[in-house]
């Protein structure tokens, strides 16, 4: 039979690999409804389901659900459900789902990525990605969840990675660091009530920001000489001349020999902050904090204490506390 450019529409395909089917070697004019390839097979497109074993070929569009071991690759449109143990590519767009262990790459998604390594896309306005490795959209998307690290234009909703955060405009970034554009970069050195002395950067969007810090104890007395922070800050108001944070942040202490200590210190702050001109400003920030009790220390008898001001280095201490600090907007 000469097909030329006609279409057929058949209700299904059963196939070894490409030219070895039920349709024989006209399978890249065939639309499926069904179709399943023991090892791979190539259609023009289809419109239900397609299993295959290895791979899964599709010149035009995918309407229904593609699950296949290997990759699933589709030249035009997906509308539904792609599921690949290895990865899945579509040269259009994806309105629906798309899950696989390692990689999802499309055009335009309006709907879901799921990876175990990365997800890809050009544009994402309703768009969720999540991986465990990597995100990328390099126009708008609107949700990234990975496992390192997210890379993107806009993103509308929330940007949350174990490690970095790359955008242009990302006001709700959450990772170890950020790298936003229009976003919070600061440096700061405070003092707090308990004479221990700290630099933190703080990094991240308009709204949502993370702190990184390292503090030293000014007094002799301290068992914990050293210190690490790691917390999430929130900027509440945002005026030329002053500005209102709230920040929760916990610290890891160490001896002067930088051996860790049990007793972790764990803050809530408030951040009154005055600007002195466009990059410097100063604050005074109250706070309620937990330490335990030191290492080497006698334990007390009793439950944890409250105190107004400072802490017990004998037992367990809920108290109130402070810090005065410069800050330098980068």
């Amino acid at each position: 039979m000469n097909l030329g450019g006609l279409f057929l529409y058949s209700p299904y395909q059963i196939s070894m690999t490409p030219g070895l089917s039920s349709h024989g070697f006209i399978r890249s004019q065939i639309v499926n409804k069904f179709s399943i390839n023991i090892l791979g097979g190539s259609t023009a497109g289809v419109k239900g389901l397609e299993i295959g074993g290895v791979f899964n070929l599709n010149q035009y569009d995918m309407e229904g659900v593609q699950l296949v071991g290997g990759f699933n690759v589709v030249g035009g449109d997906v509308n539904g459900v792609q599921v690949a143990g290895i990865s899945n590519q579509v040269f259009g767009d994806v309105k629906g789902v798309q899950l696989t262990g390692g990689l999802n790459k499309a055009d335009t998604v309006k709907g879901v990525q799921i990876s175990g390594i990365g997800n890809m896309m050009k544009e994402g306005t309703g768009a969720t990605q999540l991986a465990g490795g990597f995100n990328q959209s390099k126009g708008t998307v609107s949700n990234q969840v990975a496992g390192i690290a997210n890379i993107g234009n806009k993103v509308k909703g929330i940007q949350l990675a174990g490690l970095v955060n790359i955008a242009d405009s990302s006001d709700y970034a959450i990772g170890l660091l950020n790298l936003i554009k229009n976003g919070e970069k600061s440096i700061s050195v405070a003092i707090d009530q308990d004479a221990y002395l700290g630099v933190q950067f703080r990094s991240g969007g308009r709204v949502l920001y993370s702190i990184l810090g390292a503090h030293v104890s000014l007094k002799d007395d301290n068992t914990a000489r050293y210190a690490f922070e790691a917390g999430l800050g929130a900027i509440f108001l945002h005026g030329s001349r002053f500005m209102l944070r709230a920040e929760i942040s916990s610290r890891n202490q160490f001896t002067d020999k930088f051996k860790l200590l049990s007793n972790n210190h764990s803050s809530f702050r408030l951040i009154p902050e005055l600007r002195l001109n466009k990059k410097l400003s100063v604050f005074v920030a109250p706070s309620f904090n937990y330490v335990s009790k030191e290492d080497d220390a006698v334990t007390q008898v009793g439950k944890t204490l409250w105190k107004v001001w400072g802490r017990d280095k004998n037992r367990n201490s809920l108290f109130g506390g402070g810090a005065v600090g410069l800050m330098l907007k980068l």
